[in-house]
C-alpha cells in the first residue's frame, strides 16, 4: 500500500488490560492493516506480567515509548511523546488503549473524511465519544448508537466539561455533521495534525479535550461527529489502574488548570498576546480566532455562559444575527453545574428532615440558589455514598457561587454538621 494512503495511530496506555486486544483487534478488523502505523506509549509496571508488547517490538509498523509507569507525567504528556514519532501519514487516529473496532474501520474513517470534504469542510475531523462496550461481554452488548458531544459544565478550576447524548437521527444523516468538542479517545483527521496540533505535556488531564477543541478549531480544522458507528470504547474500567491511583496529582492539576484559564480566558478578560506567547508551541492557531470559536460553539469563556442554542444541543454554528449587540449578549445564560464531595461525618444522625443546599456569593446572606433535599432523595443520597462521601450534584442558572453550604437538620437537634466548600478562583 503506498505511503499516502498510511494511517498513524496514536495510543496512551497505562497498565492497562485492555491494550493488546486493542492492538490485535485494531489490527484484525482493519481493510489494509499494512499501511497502519502504531505510536504507543506504553506506560507500564513490571508486577503487571499481563502487559507484554514483546510481540510488537520488532515490527515495523510500531513505535513504542517504553515508559516505567512511576515516571508517567499524565495522559497529554504521553500523548505528546508520541506525536514525536509521525512520520508524515497521510491520516492520523488518536485512540485510548481500550477499543474494539468495526469491520473496515480503516476503510470508513477514509470515506467518511473524504465525505466531508465533499461537503464544504476543507480540514475535517472526526471526533466524538464511542459508544461502549465491555470486554467480558464482547461483542454483545455493544452500544450501536452514535453518540453526540453535548454541554455539559464549567468546573470551578477551568475545564469545561462534555456529555455524550444519544444523535437520534444518525441512521438517516448522509454525512458528518457539525460539532463543538473533541473527544480525546477517538478523532481521525489528516496526519498533519500530529505536528500542527502539539499536545501540551504540562496538562494533567481535565482541560485536555476542551483546549484541544478550541486549537484545532483556531488551527482551521473542522470538527464534525461521525454519522455512523466507527469503533466502541470500553468506559467503565472499575477493575483497572488509572493514573491517579498512583500519583500525587495535586500539584499537576493546578499546573494545569492555570494554563486552561491563561488559554481560554476563563473568568478573566481575554490574554494579551504577550502572555499566550508564554504557552507557545501549545496556545491558538492563526487561521482563526478564540472569538470565531466562542461564536461558533456558542460559549463565553471570560463570563462562563453559554447560548441557550447550545444548551439545548443544536448543532453549530450558532446564531449571532441578532437584531443589537445586547441581543446577542442576552441570548448567553449564566449556567452552573457542580459536583462537590462531602464526607459522611457531616450526616451522623438518624431523623433528618432535610438537608440545605445553598449557593452562596461572598457577602453574608447573599443567596445565590438554594434547594432543601428531603424524604428519599435526601436518603438515597446517604445510603449511596461511596469511600465515605456522599456526592452531591446540583446545576441551575445564576451567577457564579462564591462557596456551597450543605446544612443537614435534626428533628431532635435542630442544624447540625454544617459543611462550608469554597469554590476555587
Amino acid at each position: 500500500m503506498a505511503k499516502r494512503d498510511t494511517i498513524f495511530i496514536s495510543i496512551a496506555s497505562y497498565r492497562d488490560k485492555e491494550l493488546l486486544p486493542t492492538i490485535e483487534d485494531c489490527l484484525e478488523q482493519a481493510e489494509y492493516p499494512d499501511r497502519l502505523r502504531f505510536g504507543i506509549c506504553w506506560q507500564h509496571s513490571k508486577e503487571d506480567l499481563w502487559d507484554n508488547l514483546d510481540l510488537y517490538k520488532n515490527d515495523k509498523r510500531f513505535h513504542i515509548v517504553d515508559v516505567d509507569y512511576k515516571d508517567s507525567k499524565g495522559a497529554c504528556w504521553a500523548r505528546h511523546q508520541i506525536q514525536k514519532f509521525y512520520d508524515d501519514e497521510t491520516y492520523s487516529l488518536q485512540l485510548d488503549s481500550h477499543h474494539r473496532f468495526i469491520e473496515k474501520w480503516d476503510e470508513e474513517c477514509i470515506k467518511m473524511y473524504k465525505l466531508a470534504i465533499k461537503q464544504g469542510y476543507p480540514k475535517p475531523l472526526l471526533t466524538t465519544y464511542l459508544g461502549s462496550y465491555f470486554p467480558d461481554k464482547d461483542p454483545k452488548d455493544r452500544e450501536k448508537n452514535v453518540w453526540y458531544l453535548c454541554f455539559d459544565r464549567i468546573a470551578p478550576e477551568g475545564p469545561l466539561h462534555t456529555k455524550p447524548h444519544t444523535l437520534n437521527e444518525w441512521e438517516t444523516l448522509e454525512g458528518p455533521i457539525p460539532h463543538r468538542f473533541f473527544s480525546g479517545h477517538f478523532a481521525f483527521t489528516d496526519g498533519k495534525f500530529q505536528e500542527t496540533v502539539l499536545y501540551d505535556p504540562a496538562l494533567y488531564f481535565h482541560g485536555e479535550e476542551i483546549t484541544m477543541a478550541v486549537r484545532a478549531y483556531t488551527h482551521g480544522y473542522d470538527l464534525l461527529c461521525p454519522h455512523k458507528p466507527l469503533a466502541y470504547h470500553y468506559y467503565e474500567r472499575n477493575d483497572g489502574v488509572k493514573h491517579w491511583s498512583d500519583h500525587d496529582f495535586d500539584l499537576r492539576d493546578k499546573v494545569s488548570f492555570s494554563r486552561v484559564r491563561t488559554l481560554l480566558g476563563v473568568g478573566k478578560p481575554k490574554c494579551r498576546p504577550c502572555v499566550l506567547k508564554q504557552l507557545e508551541p501549545y496556545a491558538l492557531g492563526k487561521e482563526r480566532t478564540i472569538v470565531d470559536y466562542e461564536q461558533y460553539a456558542g460559549i463565553d469563556f471570560t463570563t462562563k455562559r453559554i447560548q441557550k442554542h447550545t444548551l439545548d444541543h443544536f448543532y453549530p454554528p450558532n446564531p449571532t444575527n441578532f437584531e443589537t449587540v445586547d441581543g446577542y449578549g442576552d441570548s448567553f445564560l449564566h449556567y452552573n453545574k457542580y459536583i462537590v464531595d462531602v464526607h459522611s461525618s457531616h450526616f451522623n444522625e438518624d431523623d433528618y428532615e432535610f438537608c440545605v443546599l445553598s449557593f452562596e456569593g461572598e457577602e453574608p446572606e447573599d443567596v445565590i440558589f438554594r434547594e432543601d433535599i428531603k424524604g428519599k432523595n435526601l436518603l438515597d443520597l446517604i445510603e449511596n455514598a461511596k469511600g465515605g462521601f456522599l456526592q452531591i450534584e446540583k446545576d441551575f442558572y445564576g451567577r457564579e457561587p462564591y462557596k456551597l453550604i450543605v446544612w443537614p437538620y435534626s428533628k431532635k437537634n435542630g442544624y447540625v454538621e454544617r459543611f462550608e466548600h469554597i469554590f476555587p478562583r
